[in-house]
């Protein structure tokens, strides 16, 4: 069943800035082509760059002597959508935490942009103050300089619908 869009454009994109971010992104969207155009300009505007993204990352012992390993993480924000394949979102490095073992940690993501092992780990995404929530992100590349690269319409569906069973 297709909802009949008589009202203009720019008073449904009004109209869907007042939707939650996972009802407009996971159901409105899906209502016809005019919808899924909204929600897609609506989720550039004023979602996806409050998305963050961190990843977990094991240290060692480091150079002294412990009884555990020194887990330390990878920060990024939201940096912009990619001129070259609008489909993908960039996002860069913030923070190596915690700050006393950031060269360490800088280190590891270093070797890690190496093998470009971005969409094999578990990322955690964050929209705002939000839990984060861990999954994948297949379509996604890292590097050193540019930091995560990801294709932001698969990452979006796929946080928002486990925000919402959660």
């Amino acid at each position: 069943m297709s909802v009949p869009s008589r009202l203009p454009v720019e008073l449904w994109l009004q109209i869907f800035e007042h939707v939650e971010p996972s009802d407009l992104w996971l159901s409105v969207r899906r209502v016809n082509r005019t919808f899924r155009m909204c929600a897609e300009d609506i989720a550039k505007a004023h979602i996806i760059h409050r998305i963050s993204l961190s990843m977990n990352l094991s240290l060692g012992s480091g150079t002294h002597h412990r009884w555990y390993d020194v887990r330390g993480s990878v920060r990024l924000a939201f940096k912009a959508i990619s001129q070259q394949n609008p489909q993908y979102a960039e996002f860069e490095i913030t923070a190596f935490l915690p700050v006393g073992f950031s060269q360490s940690a800088e280190e590891k993501w270093n070797r890690m942009c190496a093998k470009d092992t971005g969409g094999d780990t578990p990322w955690n995404v964050k929209l705002d103050g939000g839990s984060p929530i861990a999954m994948l992100l297949p379509d996604s590349t890292i590097s050193r300089e540019q930091g995560l690269c990801c294709n932001w319409k698969s990452m979006l569906s796929g946080y928002l619908a486990r925000l919402r069973s959660s």
